[in-house]
């Protein structure tokens, strides 16, 4: 018997629970192992390779098409048109990295500046309230 037969013998249950998943990447793919436990208690192991490394944007404007390049360097990129689930179609951006890392750099520096200017907006609302209550003191 050999290999591939022996793993088409193999009946995988449909339901399994994920309990853990690491990822990882080679010289060429992102990797994702999933593990997880089958509906009759098998532990198993799914490895998925995927070649294609990105993140997508939503574009609100074509013309911060070169912005976006400018900022996180990709490799290529290409405009797409997608619909989410709860809304109508919109052109996305989507950014292809030559490695994970570089994919995972991009993204913390876009987290980095959400959340910078989340604690702006944070600070400007204070000062809003801080300039209500003084105002209500002085009347």
């Amino acid at each position: 018997m050999t290999r591939k037969d022996l793993i088409n013998s193999y009946k995988i249950p449909d339901l399994f629970f994920v309990y853990e998943a690491v990822d990882a990447f080679n010289y060429k793919n992102y990797l994702l192992h999933l593990f997880s436990v089958c509906t009759n208690g098998e532990k198993i192991t799914i490895n998925i390779i995927i070649k294609d490394i990105f993140f997508d944007i939503k574009l609100k404007s074509e013309e911060l098409i070169d912005s976006y390049i400018d900022e996180f360097k990709p490799d290529s990129f290409e405009i797409i048109e997608k619909q989410p689930f709860d809304s109508k179609k919109y052109n996305f951006i989507r950014l292809y990295f030559k490695t994970y890392k570089e994919r995972k750099e991009a993204l913390q520096s876009l987290k980095d500046k959400l959340d910078k200017l989340n604690e702006l907006k944070e600070h400007s609302y204070l000062k809003e309230k801080e300039k209500e209550i003084i105002q209500q003191i002085e009347d």
